[in-house]
């Protein structure tokens, strides 16, 4: 039983009136007469036979991105939950404030595709985090991200203590490594820890980034609004149901397994989830998007039709005081769904927190652009698609610190007369470091004098096998080992006084076999700096 603190006595809150509990069981009764006609009515899936990749309690998981769609709804479902509305709608006029019939209407509402209509009922449904919640629900499944975030950070904000901890808690969501560090965090240490792995794992920055969060947020809604309710299943929620949506999402579509009996009851449902879905929060800098298996969640955005990784891709540092210049190349590969020719994008460096700091507009099966942003570590994200078609390929990485005393190297087409400036090099920069070893390629590089420093010291390039084992390194100290594989060069110093010195080359690759090269080059006391690459 619930009390309530009153001058410091703890007395039991008034019961409802009577009214209220009758209006609230009949529309119990209704939502129930609801969930076990649907289930007479699904159509018949062969979807899953046999296959459980996660066990959750009375629940099995699977997830497979070719399986065939589901076949429509019959149109009379869509007439019975018509009719359990009007019925929900009468039942909430006699009982205004209801959050528990509030709750139904928003979530019928929404599976109707009735987003006005359900944000409208979340205005009419009372005070408290849970109104607030389920418009955010309402909001977020109409692709609204960035007034459902608002949303539930006004539900956040009415929460009691306790409450927000566990709605802010991702444990659940996470995978094995990173769950334990992240459990030993208290729950307001967790807000931040929250807003890095949102950040890290935003399905696409240029969509605003906000929607993976209100995703997990609609999840534990719709939690929420079936305490009470009949399940498609036919059965409580439970424990079990609120993790299985927590961790993968609600069904878009339900089918039914045969059953020679017939008996409403006994019916099993298969739900279908939105397709493709990925593991956006295993990302991490470094990885891609398919290395997860089995992942711990997954998240299918509704703008996605398809997302793929962004392979060719040349990310070089420059600084400019203490702002930092990426210069950023791509090529992008044409595919089933994917016109790269006509292809929109954006570059994203962004903070921690979620900050844009830097950003610039590209377009085209390739191309290359230079983001300029204050300070220096943060994740550089390259997203580029078809909007209207729902197909995107992106690149994310984290971009370490201004570089200090020597830039990143760039690579460059040397079709014409060496660059002196970077806008020069950044116009001809290579959108991929797969490179033809007959066809000479550029370097371009800056160096940075403190205040005062006039010699950087001499230059030493070497571009070398990637991965040379001990024994080629000791037989070519002795002079043992071949050196066919192997360039070295070193010439004069090279003199700055107080700022950036660029400086470019040309070099012939030709006599190195294909493989994987790692070009090194160090500037005397300014540092070193490498790149991989790859000839073929």
């Amino acid at each position: 039983m619930l009390f309530l603190l009153v001058a410091g006595q703890l007395v039991a809150p008034p019961p409802p009136p009577p009214d209220s509990i009758r209006l609230r069981r009949d529309a119990e009764r209704a939502q129930s007469a609801f969930e076990r006609a649907r289930r007479r009515l699904l159509p018949l899936t062969t979807a899953g036979l046999g296959r459980c990749d996660v066990r959750i309690g009375r629940f099995c998981y699977w997830y497979d991105a070719a399986e065939p769609p589901p076949p429509p709804e019959p149109p009379k479902i869509a007439g019975l939950r018509d009719r359990l509305l009007a019925i929900l709608d009468s039942l909430a006029a006699r009982s205004p404030g209801g959050t528990w019939i509030a709750g139904q209407r928003v979530r019928y509402l929404v599976e109707a595709g009735r987003h006005a209509e359900a944000v409208e009922v979340t205005r009419a449904c009372g005070d408290g985090w849970r109104c607030s919640a389920m418009a955010g629900f309402a909001l977020h499944a109409e692709r609204r991200f960035v007034a459902a975030d608002s949303a539930f950070g006004l539900a956040l904000a009415e929460m009691s203590s306790e409450q927000r901890c566990r709605w802010t808690d991702l444990a659940l969501l996470l995978e094995p490594a990173a769950r334990g560090p992240y459990q030993r965090l208290g729950c307001t240490a967790r807000d931040s820890a929250n807003a890095v792995l949102f950040w890290l794992a935003a399905p696409l920055h240029t969509q605003g980034g906000r929607d993976l969060r209100t995703e997990v947020y609609a999840r534990r809604t719709l939690a929420v609004m079936l305490e009470g309710a009949v399940t498609h299943h036919g059965m409580s929620a439970g424990a079990d149901y609120a993790e299985l949506l927590l961790r993968y999402g609600w069904a878009t579509a339900y089918g039914r397994r045969h059953d020679p009996l017939g008996r409403p009851e006994e019916i099993d449902v298969v739900g279908h989830e939105a397709k493709p879905s990925y593991a956006f929060l295993a990302w991490r800098p470094g990885r891609k998007l398919a290395d997860a298996n089995r992942p711990q969640s997954r998240y299918a955005p509704g703008y996605l039709r398809q997302l793929r990784e962004l392979d060719q891709v040349q990310v070089a540092r420059f600084r400019r005081g203490d702002t930092l210049l990426a210069a950023v190349g791509y090529v992008a590969e044409a595919d089933s769904l994917f016109r790269p020719d006509s292809a929109t994008g954006m570059v994203v460096l962004s903070t921690a927190g979620g900050e844009v700091t830097g950003s610039v507009a590209v377009r085209g099966a390739s191309a290359a652009a230079l983001v300029m942003a204050p300070g220096g570590a943060g994740l550089l994200s390259l997203e580029l698609g078809d909007r209207a078609m729902g197909a995107w390929r992106r690149f994310r990485d984290s971009v370490g610190a201004l570089p200090r005393g020597l830039s990143d190297l760039l690579l460059f087409r040397a079709d014409s007369a060496l660059p002196a400036r970077l806008e020069e090099a950044v116009g001809r920069m290579s959108g991929t470091v797969q490179l033809r070893a007959d066809t000479p390629i550029g370097l371009y590089w800056e160096t940075y004098a403190a205040e005062g420093d006039t010699v950087l010291g001499p230059v030493r390039l070497t571009v070398a096998p990637a991965g040379e084992g001990f024994f080629r390194r000791v037989g070519r100290a002795f002079g043992a080992a071949p050196d066919r594989q192997r360039i070295e060069l070193e010439w004069t110093p090279v003199s700055a006084r107080d700022g950036a010195a660029g400086q470019s080359l040309e070099l012939d690759l030709s006599r190195l076999r294909p493989g994987r090269y790692v070009i090194q080059l160090e500037a005397g006391g300014a540092g070193r700096a490498t790149q991989e690459v790859r000839l073929r």
